[in-house]
């Protein structure tokens, strides 16, 4: 996941109130409008993360694309992230208006994109990990390699593809890992208990019944820009007691 559940609902919200006005000309010799943006008024005191589809508005390059924020007279560049997909998005923040309430407007014109900001956000691989960071800050580490338990526990207790450890804003470490009467739990993670494979119930969740476990596979996305930054991880649901072997079974 990209975002929190509020952003995630608040990006939604915006997306289906921005109102797209499109233009084909140029202005007193400025550069070529391709669309405008108008998100509607309202009190935010944090930004909130946007976008659109690009596909119905310009096919123009990434590189041949500035978005910029018009407040009267005055535009002022605002950096934003392309993801490309099965469609093309724009995505950029609306930026705390300091509870003013006031109805926000963006153009989308044709010129030479800036070079991109360093972004806020971090991913860097560290020791069989993907570390993120935010402004220096540890937020989470997302383990794609395997982990095994302590020294003397039965080795079916290890686990790939896991959050571990979460800090909060603080630095406080939220999460645990393998503890002495849950050697199972990893952090964060996604196990199904109960999965119909070929006939037979198998258990992902339950590690000590040696019927399955879940694996890192690879990644299947990893973006890191100026608006946001985050990844997505394919992983395995590995039976482990079939006849013919280990099989993926989710």
């Amino acid at each position: 996941a990209h975002f929190p559940a509020c952003f995630i609902s608040l990006q939604m919200k915006y997306s289906l109130l921005l109102i797209m006005a499109f233009f084909g000309f140029a202005r007193n010799g400025s550069a070529q409008v391709i669309a405008t943006l108008t998100a509607p008024a309202t009190h935010n005191t944090m930004d909130i993360p946007v976008s659109i589809n690009l596909d119905p508005v310009t096919l123009l390059p990434d590189s041949a694309l500035v978005l910029q924020e018009v407040t009267g007279n005055r535009r002022t560049p605002v950096a934003f992230q392309i993801i490309p997909g099965e469609h093309r998005f724009l995505w950029w923040s609306i930026k705390s208006d300091g509870n003013t309430g006031k109805q926000r407007v963006y153009e989308l014109v044709k010129g030479k994109a800036p070079a991109p900001g360093e972004a806020a956000v971090q991913l860097t691989d560290h020791d069989g990990a993907l570390l993120i960071t935010n402004a220096g800050k540890k937020v989470l580490q997302y383990n794609y390699k395997t982990v095994y338990p302590p020294p003397g526990v039965d080795t079916v207790f290890k686990r790939s593809g896991f959050i571990h450890p979460l800090w909060s804003p603080a630095g406080n470490v939220l999460t645990r890992i393998n503890a002495p009467d849950h050697y199972h739990h990893f952090g964060i993670w996604n196990p199904w208990t109960d999965v119909l494979f070929r006939g037979k119930i198998v258990d992902f969740w339950n590690l000590v019944k040696k019927e399955g476990t879940v694996r890192f596979v690879r990644f299947l996305s990893r973006e890191q820009g100026p608006v946001f930054s985050g990844f997505t991880a394919l992983q395995d649901h590995v039976v482990l007691n079939d006849p013919a072997g280990e099989q993926v079974g989710l």
